[in-house]
């Protein structure tokens, strides 16, 4: 009787070690995901795994345009007539891609990068709800920084400092309009407009579908212009290794650059990509003539057909 109680005690024993095990790994492994990836935001009430962050971006290579036609089909995103959508993401574009049939190319390109466009979005709204909240929990919190801070819980802290820092401003009602999605098509006509459809010189080298600039510091990958304005130093332009990375610093961009404050206030009262638009005349030299052309390129594309689409999540 005795050996039997003995056995059952460390039965129970190992059990208890064996659930505080699991235990402690589930939370090391959250705990890790939040402190690696450092600007996506969890709830504070809940840091938990979600799955869908947890795999990795597999960024897909193709040689050429037949191919891409071919994973395009392969994926349910050569037609788009629903309102949910696998993920893909395309490293670049083909090489060939400029000398494809009009119509085939456009189709092409809009429906390559619109899961990029999502996923750039998707994040965006992690962060602006977490914000959001904040603002919800502390209304009398008007600055990131000192004693203002001191009623926060130590990761809302680490936080919202990290935003402020990203976003580059410190003020929390500023930090409201800033930290805000644009609509799909909004980006997609520009992304047409700066790349001619993926086939420019800067996208084809670069992954560069908006026509950024690199930093005159030298700090960043570039491209050189071919010419240059009487007068001015040739210009570079920014490179990227995907063409993720170019959506999201765009985005980025629009989000912070004191040139489109004006598109960001129109923002707080209209998602409509073509008032949106006139918040672009600082984009170009050409100003308003050129708001006038991304407005076109809107309408006769129908893309605001696109803005409401979002990721299918398998279980």
């Amino acid at each position: 009787m005795f050996r039997y109680l003995l056995i059952l005690m460390l039965l129970i024993l190992v059990s208890c070690k064996e659930s505080e095990k699991i235990k402690t790994k589930k939370i090391a492994i959250s705990k890790k995901i939040v402190k690696k990836e450092d600007k996506k935001i969890v709830k504070e009430e809940e840091i938990l795994i979600d799955l869908r962050d947890e795999k990795e971006i597999e960024l897909i290579d193709i040689k050429n345009s037949n191919e891409l036609l071919d994973r395009l089909e392969e994926n349910n995103l050569f037609v788009i007539d629903g309102k949910k959508i696998p993920q893909f993401y395309l490293k670049s574009f083909p090489k060939d891609l400029k000398k494809t049939d009009v119509k085939m190319k456009k189709k092409i390109f809009f429906h390559s990068l619109i899961p990029m466009a999502i996923f750039v979005s998707d994040n965006i709204k992690k962060e602006r709800n977490f914000l959001l909240n904040i603002i919800n929990k502390y209304p009398n919190l008007k600055r990131v920084e000192g004693a203002s801070l001191d009623d926060l819980s130590e990761d809302e802290r680490e936080t919202i400092l990290s935003l402020a820092k990203k976003y580059r401003s410190k003020n929390i009602l500023e930090l409201k309009k800033r930290i805000d999605i644009l609509p799909i098509s909004l980006l997609l006509s520009q992304s047409a407009m700066e790349s001619a459809w993926g086939g420019s010189r800067f996208a084809r080298l670069g992954n560069n579908l908006f026509g950024i600039w690199a930093k005159k510091d030298g700090s960043e990958k570039s491209i050189p212009a071919k010419y240059k304005k009487r007068g001015i130093k040739r210009v570079r332009i920014k490179a990227y290794n995907s063409l993720l990375e170019s959506v999201e610093d765009y985005c980025y961009k629009i989000n912070t650059v004191k040139s489109y404050n004006y598109l960001r206030k129109l923002r707080t009262k209209t998602k409509n990509s073509i008032r949106l638009a006139k918040g672009l005349r600082n984009y170009s030299e050409r100003k308003m003539a050129y708001v006038k052309d991304i407005q076109k390129l809107i309408k006769r594309n129908r893309l605001y057909k696109y803005d409401n689409i979002e990721f299918e999540w398998k279980k």
